[in-house]
């Protein structure tokens, strides 16, 4: 099953669409600063599509307590945790690098 998946995230990232839910965000199309500044996260209880990962990520630092998230893609789960694995891992000017060069060049 996992080399299933990961065959297709190949597939989607190569461009190549087999359904309109395949392809993955690299990024919110959302103003999230300017909605979420009307919202009080701090020690709540979350609940957030997945999509780009980016809603998660900043609620996280807007001080939520946990976030449960959903998404009618399943692929969006291996990018959360590959956007997750490179926050941990590099600094800002490193991860802002990986972003634009694996990211935004690949048309993620």
């Amino acid at each position: 099953m996992l080399q299933d998946d990961l065959n297709y995230a190949i597939h989607v990232i190569n461009d190549i669409h087999q359904n309109t839910f395949d392809h993955i965000f690299g990024f919110t199309n959302e103003n999230i600063k300017d909605y979420f500044d009307n919202f009080d996260f701090k020690n709540k209880d979350v609940l957030s599509v997945l999509a780009s990962s980016d809603q998660v990520f900043d609620m996280f630092l807007r001080g939520a307590k946990s976030i449960d998230t959903f998404d009618i893609n399943p692929l969006t789960k291996y990018y959360f945790y590959l956007k997750k694995a490179a926050i941990q891992a590099l600094d800002k000017e490193e991860y802002l690098r990986f972003l634009h060069e694996y990211i935004i060049k690949n048309g993620i």
